[in-house]
């Protein structure tokens, strides 16, 4: 799981970059704009990190973390896919399957090796 994580995080960095050579089309700026539903997603993540043992509930805490941030950025650029066809412009598919993909296997993780243990845990 971690591996995926780590994984995720380091794409954001090109996702970024693509998003911003996309957006500088469509946008006159800024693009640096912080998203205070992602900031309070990821401040609610450090929290459950922070407070809870680890163990399989953690990984929990995080993976459903990550798919809150994830889903609501599957939303937000499927909404902008179709602002933009309705405006005549091309938006890539690629950006809004990165995150499905990240969302399948988050969720692969999730039913395969973390609800395992919760499964297998004494009540």
């Amino acid at each position: 799981m971690r591996k995926e994580i780590a994984s995720y995080l380091e794409s954001a960095g090109d996702k970024r970059i693509k998003l911003k050579r996309i957006f500088s089309y469509l946008l006159t700026g800024p693009f640096n704009r912080k998203n205070a539903v992602i900031d309070e997603m990821l401040t609610e993540m450090k929290t459950a990190r922070r407070v809870t043992a680890p163990s399989f509930l953690r990984d929990c805490l995080v993976i459903a973390n990550v798919q809150n941030a994830n889903n609501y950025k599957i939303a937000a650029y499927g909404t902008a896919k179709t602002f933009a066809e309705q405006l005549g412009l091309n938006l890539p598919d690629e950006v809004l399957g990165w995150e499905k993909d990240t969302n399948r296997i988050l969720s692969r993780i999730a039913i395969q090796q973390v609800n395992a243990k919760v499964a297998q845990a004494p009540s």
